[in-house]
Order: structure tokens, then sequence, then C-alpha cells
């Protein structure tokens, strides 16, 4: 039984594994992604093996691998939502 539960789950890890790539060979400029280090940003460039993305108004570029990409869209969890953006400078 316990043998069969484990099989289970390496089937559906599996499975995971093929979206994941599925989503990273399909990403394309102007995504919204999400890294495994939970850096957001935009992309602005996809090459073989790796994209660059900016992050935040001040636009700043970063290139990350394709496997270090997590998810499309900015990921939150329901045990902690992502805050509400504020303007700062506005209150300046």
């Amino acid at each position: 039984s316990a043998g069969l539960h484990h099989h289970g789950l390496f089937l559906h890890s599996a499975d995971g594994a093929h979206h994941a790539a599925e989503m990273r060979n399909n990403l394309k400029v102007g995504d919204v992604i999400t890294t495994i280090g939970g850096v957001v940003g935009t992309i602005c460039a996809v090459k073989e093996q790796t994209v660059v993305m900016e992050t935040g108004a001040d636009r700043v570029r970063v290139e990350f691998t394709k496997w270090a990409i997590s998810s499309k869209g900015t990921q939150s969890t329901e045990e902690a939502p992502a805050p509400e953006k504020t303007d700062k400078k506005a209150d300046k």
C-alpha cells in the first residue's frame, strides 16, 4: 500500500514537471513571471536557455535561466496574500 502511494506521488510530480517545462518553453516578451526565489517581473527578452526580465518601476533588467521560472503571473498564497501596491511618491 505504501509503495503504491509513493508511486502515485511520483507520477503526480512528473506530470507537474511536464506542465512546468511546457510553460517555460512558451514564455514570451510581455509575460509577467515569478521566479523560484519570488522575484516578479515582466519578460523583455527570451533566449534559448534564459529570459531577461524587468523588475519594478526602475526597470532593472535581470537575466534568469528558464528553469528558475516558477510560474506565469504574480504568485501569492492564501496564507499570505500579496500586499496592495501603494504609490509612495504621491505621498511626498
